[in-house]
């Protein structure tokens, strides 16, 4: 199942806070889907300003494609100003900037992959009434949610999106059944053959098609920390359950108990959704100061995990042995120790035998680390010096191989920093020790550090470390990772990234 979230994209800024977190109904949408677990898109027009980037890194943390969008050049990315004192959010307005780009002209290419969808999401506030006739003859669901104001329900506003709509989504929190009732009349949907899904807060939500209205069960909201989202959240949860079910463009969205159970996991995802921070997480904290950014040096500044693990098999293989798929995937980003004793364990060798053949394989055959830099790696760490950012490596690896790879790869003169988990600590990843040491070195604070990192010991190291953890991303290993704050594929995008925290764009908040 393919899912694409169409329309704008925003940032809730509390300003009291100084701090804003990714939206917009389209995002939302798309975030939800993929956590889901079906395959998202997002189409929109992404500023090209530090919002943007945050907005794009976050897109890419969440596994939602992004080759549907197009980058506003000197644009300025939407923000909706609000105070928040506990659970209580007031609204102080909507600061578009000097040039917002509320959705971009659709190409052919985009418009064929939004009409092949299974479902589409769209909304009022994507402003995409325009071209909505470009979607007719679409084989899936198509989404519209009109939100709560008035001006949104008129006739000739409902004249231009509902004949393109499959299902028509309405916030009227508070309405009574009678009230409802009353709208879904006066509108005439059934005539029209539209779905609609109406929430209303911390009452039951109701469904209609066709005039046969069913009833949900209002989500749980205790636990909830910020309820940002959810409707969006219940929205994208409803819609995938029916079409999971066989829901497509034309189509009855199925039986009364397919639909009130899709009603009740609606509930249940939009609860757990409000249990995050805004509409998902991934708090941009606009006035933070980053004094210090740490590396892994292993799979983060060069790719020798392929040859370590190589090392591994074969030494196992001269004693005829082989390791599982998920033992090899166990090595990425452990200790000397941890891999020393897997390779007893497969050989069902003498731990003192195996340690001195594998080093002498090691010594026989030293790693050249300039030929396994990662792309992109010297950039980064002069991009940090000359923005008078300190930088630390922190690995488990020998201090001597540290400085070996720093010093081969031409990247010692950026590095202000080395600590050693083997050497310093006697502690391996997960152990936070390695990174405390950097940070005391470094006389940082973990909230005022970034810690980069590409394997599941490793993040979890950073995040018991207490600082917020990047995660670069491979296509090897079976990485775990729960905890990281953002991820990343490459270093350029960690750059930009960066350099958008470092330098905020001036929206005077």
């Amino acid at each position: 199942m393919r899912v694409i979230g169409v329309g704008d994209n925003v940032f809730d800024a509390y300003l009291n806070l100084g701090i804003a977190y990714p939206g917009g109904n389209a995002v939302n949408c798309a975030v939800n889907a993929a956590r889901l677990g079906v395959e998202a898109a997002y189409c929109g027009a992404l500023a090209d300003d530090s919002w943007g980037e945050v907005m794009l890194a976050s897109l890419r943390s969440e596994s939602v494609d992004i080759s549907l969008c197009t980058r506003a050049e000197n644009g300025t990315t939407k923000l909706v100003k609000e105070t928040r004192e506990r659970e209580e959010r007031a609204f102080l307005g909507v600061d578009t900037g000097s040039a917002w780009t509320a959705f971009p002209k659709l190409g052919a290419e985009a418009t064929t992959d939004i009409k092949a969808a299974d479902v589409v999401f769209a909304s009022c506030n994507g402003k995409v009434e325009s071209q909505l006739p470009l979607f007719d003859g679409h084989k899936g669901i198509l989404s519209f949610d009109f939100g709560e104001k008035a001006k949104y329900r008129t006739e000739e506003y409902f004249g231009k999106v509902l004949p393109h709509i499959d299902l028509a989504q309405f916030s009227m929190q508070g309405a009574s059944n009678s009230e409802i009732r009353e709208f879904l009349d006066r509108w005439q949907f059934a005539k029209r053959n539209i779905a609609v899904l109406i929430t209303r807060g911390t009452m039951d939500p109701v469904f209609s098609f066709r005039g046969k209205e069913v009833m949900g069960e209002a989500a749980k909201t205790s636990g909830a920390v910020d309820t940002m989202g959810a409707g969006d959240a219940f929205a994208t949860a409803f819609v995938l359950d029916l079409c999971r079910h066989g829901w497509r463009h034309g189509e009855a969205p199925g039986t009364d108990d397919q639909i009130h159970d899709a009603l009740v996991e609606a509930g249940e995802h939009a609860a757990r959704m409000c249990r995050l921070e805004g509409a998902f997480g991934h708090p941009y904290r606009w006035r933070r100061t980053i004094h210090a950014v740490i590396f892994d040096m292993d799979g983060v500044l060069v790719e020798s995990e392929p040859y370590y693990v190589q090392q591994l098999i074969d030494t196992a293989a001269r004693h005829g042995k082989t390791f599982s798929e998920e033992q090899i995937d166990s090595i990425y980003g452990s200790s000397d120790e941890h891999q020393l004793n897997l390779l007893c364990e497969v050989t069902g060798e003498d731990r003192a035998a195996v340690e001195r053949e594998y080093n002498e394989s090691f010594y026989e055959h030293p790693l050249d680390y300039s030929k396994v830099v990662i792309p992109g790696t010297k950039e980064l760490l002069a991009y940090l010096h000359d923005s008078k950012v300190r930088v630390a490596v922190a690995s488990s690896s020998h201090l001597a191989d540290i400085r070996r790879a720093l010093s081969q790869c031409g990247l010692a003169r950026y590095v202000d920093v080395v600590a050693s988990g083997f050497d310093e600590c006697h502690a391996a990843k997960p152990d936070p020790a390695v990174y405390n040491l950097a940070l005391e070195r470094l006389d940082t604070s973990p909230g005022e550090a970034l810690i980069v990192e590409d394997s599941t010991y490793g993040i979890q190291a950073g995040v018991a470390a207490g600082a917020d953890v990047l995660c670069l991303r491979k296509p090897h290993g079976n990485v775990d990772r729960t905890g990281a704050f953002l991820e990343f594929d490459s270093h350029d995008q960690i750059l930009r990234y960066l350099d958008a925290v470092l330098h905020p764009s001036d929206r005077s908040l």
